[in-house]
């Protein structure tokens, strides 16, 4: 493919369906990340994107661990500048065609263990720096907050990794099945859609800008529940109409 010479040629190989914050941000710095991989380092993959994402993503990891200022301002800049690369890899693979049913695996696989990383690296903050409640070991510290050495800070953490990894398991064996069926599950308009992964970023990123990391940890907990029961009814509704419409007898 001949280099491209301009960010805006970039454009056409975005996905045409995307998520609001991709739309509104991601995108906009991603066509311009992707501009300078392909114009500066020949030769590169969506797979190289990916691992540059995630070494980006586990960096922003090690700006969880502290609350100091520098800290904060590295997670939100890695955190954000690391899903802008996952949203670049692809339009890497499109503009170079070289994509691969690898690549969109490693992709997913590297956006799971980022979201468990950055979890659990909130979760070790609070427990070593956040106030320390009179006996840390009651769960009952989660309705202060004052979990500095609590073991439930850790929990919580554990619990929002674990939903989220059963969330994208479930979204992503759904896909599996009924790969003709995908599209976006809550549209906002055509074309437009809310996304799990930017949604988590944006919130994570700006939680950590902020010094509500705590919150965080329960805003990504407690629609866990939900979002696994929509899972579950939206993958039986496309079983049904796959049914419905099978011509093959049962037997």
């Amino acid at each position: 493919m001949p280099i491209t010479q301009s960010v805006a040629e970039i454009k056409q190989y975005q996905q045409p369906h995307d998520s609001i914050f991709s739309r509104l941000i991601y995108r906009r710095i991603s066509k311009r990340l992707t501009y300078v991989l392909l114009r500066h380092v020949p030769g590169i993959t969506a797979p190289d994107v990916t691992i540059l994402s995630f070494i980006v993503g586990v960096v922003g990891a090690i700006g969880l661990l502290t609350p100091a200022w520098w800290g904060r301002i590295l997670a939100f800049i890695c955190i954000q500048l690391s899903f802008s690369l996952d949203c670049s890899d692809g339009e890497v693979a499109r503009m170079t065609g070289r994509g691969s049913k690898f690549g969109i695996w490693f992709d997913s696989i590297s956006d799971r263990t980022k979201e468990v990383l950055w979890f659990m690296a909130i979760g070790i903050q609070l427990y070593n720096f956040a106030p320390i409640s009179v006996d840390p070991m009651n769960w009952e510290v989660l309705l202060s907050g004052s979990v500095g050495h609590s073991p439930w800070v850790i929990y919580l953490a554990f619990t929002a990794s674990v939903g989220h990894l059963l969330v994208g398991y479930l979204r992503e064996a759904k896909k599996s099945i009924f790969l003709e069926k995908r599209k976006p599950e809550i549209v906002l308009k055509s074309g437009l859609h809310i996304g799990t992964v930017d949604v988590i970023t944006i919130i994570l990123a700006f939680g950590a800008l902020l010094w509500l990391e705590y919150y965080v940890l329960w805003l990504m907990l407690l629609p866990v529940p939900l979002l696994l029961v929509k899972q579950l009814f939206s993958t039986y509704k496309h079983s049904n109409k796959a049914d419905r419409t099978s011509t093959t007898p049962l037997v």
